[in-house]
């Protein structure tokens, strides 16, 4: 029997593994399940342009994207959406008309066009003109407030509400019988002209013995004083204002959160979008509702290419009311015409929250009785706690204080007081992470040998306690010192410049040299030190800047002790 080394047995291995794999895929191409070779392929999805008549800031534009893209996914169909803006306001200056259709050829020309939603009157002039230019022989749907000519559009259908505006003249008429008069409000555009001129007569029939007046070409301010001086009884029905006489440009909704809070009788509107203004409402016409009929109404003409049948009336406009304005204004839900939809009313509290009531109740008398067993519980359990409690805060204090005990242990000399070498190297480290200028000085008191020679440990251990002393008298707060060595100190001197730190140790000599030390034998010694002074300016490291101070030291101890050296300089103590 051959064996085989291991790693020509791996190989062997994913030779066997390769061939195996490659001879199931062959047959897998071959036998093909019954269900899998007779599904479909996957469809494509339709593409449906959108030629929006205004800006797609609107609120408008906008509630009416949401819209088709809320139906699209409601309906669960493969729509592309590709959103054109007929409007002047966006494109910043008067471009001509053929230099739009220009743009858009080259922009779709190599895309299948499935159909063309027209969204308002002008984009279908626009679309008349260069509809079959741009994207060819097209299905085209309009969705309008109003019923138009679709003569030049071919093969179209229509989304439409004969009933919106008059119907608003009726519900005016409904609610204010009374009336004494009505003022419709609207801007300077085109637009809001031809809407006036269509409510005009539905309202002349409503309130025949009034006069109805018109404030359509003023501009805002003048608009807002002239509603603010309406007299009791009017009724303001505000259309729409898109443009002042001197050419300003307004977003209508924001036209209508300023009319609304200086117009002191009830104010009407005619778009869903003035809700929350302070307009009362209307028989609004909904965006979201247009959409969604208008991309209905589409599927079904590309789906039968055949003009489809108008849907019945009243179907993307409805009488809407503010419940909130509806109050401000003294109107009850009795007043407005069957089946208005009333939007943020307060019904009342025991209709919202009967069952949370019940319940809240019920937990109510649960929780007390339960209370009361805790509480009784809890007093029963208190007297064993508090010894319980007085117990581990004493523990707790007593840990506390071995702890700082074990810590200041840690980090001082047991013979100076001072921080011992590991804190003092501790606190050298973290000032020099500081970036700021210090300076580090080594100090050795000298002969000190000889102290303990001729006079004992003892009398070294007193020398080097007072010493320690003296250094703690003389330098500043903010110094730090320690005992790196036998007699052998080290002091930090944060944000100081070497002359600085000489000055103060120029004086911590001087006491160190007054104080008489007195052993027990009655007599007495005076000390003296050598200093070896480095600045951090002149190291790149905390361990190099000590080697300096040592060095300066060692040239201190060389030229006769009892001196501050300092790149060399030697001042005499």
């Amino acid at each position: 029997m051959i064996s085989l080394s291991p790693l020509a047995a791996l190989r062997r291995l994913c030779f066997i593994v390769t061939r195996f794999l490659m001879m199931f895929s062959a047959l897998g191409s071959f036998i093909v399940p019954p269900a899998l070779a007779s599904m479909p392929p996957p469809a494509e999805p339709k593409n449906i342009v959108v030629l929006a008549s205004f800006d797609q800031a609107l609120p408008w534009t906008q509630s009416f994207i949401t819209g088709l893209t809320a139906e699209r996914k409601r309906l669960n169909e493969q729509i592309d959406f590709f959103f054109e803006f007929i409007d002047q306001r966006r494109l910043g200056e008067n471009v001509p008309e053929q230099m739009q259709a220009d743009y858009l050829k080259a922009k779709y020309s190599d895309r299948k066009i499935d159909a063309v939603i027209i969204e308002s009157r002008y984009a279908q002039k626009f679309v008349e003109s260069q509809g079959e230019y741009i994207f060819g022989k097209v299905p085209y749907v309009l969705m309008s407030g109003v019923k138009g000519d679709r003569s030049k559009l071919g093969v179209s259908s229509q989304v439409t509400n004969g009933d919106w505006l008059p119907g608003n003249a009726a519900v005016l008429k409904y609610i204010h019988p009374d009336a004494k008069g009505i003022v419709i409000v609207s801007g300077s555009s085109r637009l809001a002209k031809t809407i006036v001129g269509k409510l005009m007569p539905s309202f002349r029939e409503a309130f025949p013995a009034l006069t109805i007046q018109e404030l359509t070409d003023l501009p805002l301010d003048e608009l807002k004083l002239a509603l603010s001086r309406i007299p009791e009884g009017t009724i303001v029905f505000y259309a729409l204002y898109f443009r002042a006489p001197n050419g300003a440009r307004y977003t209508p909704r924001d036209v209508a959160y300023e009319l609304a809070p200086v117009t002191p009788v009830p104010m009407y509107g005619l778009y869903r979008t003035y809700i929350g203004s302070g307009v009362i409402g209307g028989n609004m016409a909904s965006p979201e509702q247009s959409a969604k009929d208008t991309l209905n109404v589409t599927l079904k003409l590309i789906a039968s290419g055949a003009a489809v049948p108008l849907r019945p009336r009243s179907v993307y406009s409805r009488v809407v009311m503010d419940a909130r304005a509806m109050e401000k204004a003294g109107i009850s839900k009795a007043q407005l015409p069957p089946g208005s939809e009333v939007l943020f009313e307060k019904p009342p509290f025991y209709e919202i929250y009967f069952v949370e009531t019940v319940s809240l109740f019920t937990f109510m008398l649960v929780l007390l009785a339960a209370l009361a067993v805790t509480v009784g519980l809890y007093l029963q359990k208190r007297r064993h706690s508090t010894v319980l409690l007085q117990n581990q805060k004493m523990l707790e204090l007593r840990v506390e204080q071995r702890t700082e005990a074990l810590q200041n242990m840690a980090m001082t000399d047991h013979l100076t007081g001072l921080a011992n070498r590991a804190e003092f190297y501790r606190q050298l480290t973290q000032t020099y992470g500081t970036r700021q200028g210090f300076a580090v000085a080594i100090l050795d008191i000298d002969d000190f040998k000889k102290i303990n020679d001729n006079h004992g440990h003892p009398a070294g251990d007193r020398a080097l306690q007072i010493f320690a002393q003296c250094c703690e008298n003389s330098l500043r707060p903010q110094d730090c010192i320690g005992r790196v060595g036998g007699e052998e100190f080290a002091c930090i001197f944060p944000a100081t410049e070497p002359e600085s730190a000489a000055r103060v140790l120029e004086q911590l000599c001087q006491n160190v040299a007054a104080q008489a030390i007195a052993l027990e034998d009655g007599s007495g010694i005076h000390l003296t030190v050598s200093i070896g002074l480095a600045h951090s300016a002149q190291a790149i490291s905390s361990d190099e800047l000590m080697q300096l101070a040592d060095h300066q030291l060692y040239i201190a101890k060389k030229s006769g002790k009892n001196q501050l050296s300092y790149r060399g300089a030697k001042v005499r103590l």
